[in-house]
């Protein structure tokens, strides 16, 4: 996409104001606080999953939880958990679905597309609980108070 954006504003306007503005925007983005934390939640989310953070998320949440469906209900807190620690619902939603899916108990109780539904539902929550990347990108455009809509995530998030 930033090849053809590039190209297509050096076509009208010419090469060299085109490179410019590459290295203004790259160091603009580097610098604005929004996108630089973004590196260091997703180095948190791999250090969680390669930590084996993610398999006792889910066990603890398992053991915690003593009714009935309690696979399925602890793989959506577990996804909660996940989320809350990375930040970002596409990075909870691969990394349960790459572990949880292999040796989920979830998979043997349920059918595998139940299981699949119920992990793809656990990883929307990190849109919605803090710290999202989602509310972060949302605070930052109007210039609004990032710890107020941390706070207005926390109850929708534990509901949904």
């Amino acid at each position: 996409m930033g090849l053809v954006g590039v190209t297509g504003f050096g076509y009208l306007v010419g090469f060299s104001p085109a490179l410019k503005l590459v290295g203004q925007t790259s160091m603009r983005t580097v610098t604005d606080y929004t996108f630089g934390v973004n590196p260091m939640f997703l180095l948190m989310g791999t250090f969680v999953s390669n930590s084996g953070m993610s398999r006792e998320l889910f066990r603890a949440a398992n053991d915690s939880s003593g009714i009935c469906a309690a696979i399925g209900i602890a793989t959506v807190a577990a996804c909660g958990g996940f989320a809350a620690i990375c930040g970002s619902s596409v990075a909870t939603a691969a990394t349960f679905s790459a572990r949880g899916l292999s040796g989920n108990a979830a998979v043997s109780v349920y059918p595998q597309s139940f299981a699949t539904g119920v992990i793809a539902a656990g990883g929307t929550l990190g849109a919605m609980l803090p710290p999202s990347t989602c509310l972060r990108y949302t605070a930052s455009s109007p210039k609004q108070d990032i710890g107020k809509l941390f706070i207005a995530g926390i109850i929708p998030g534990i509901l949904a």
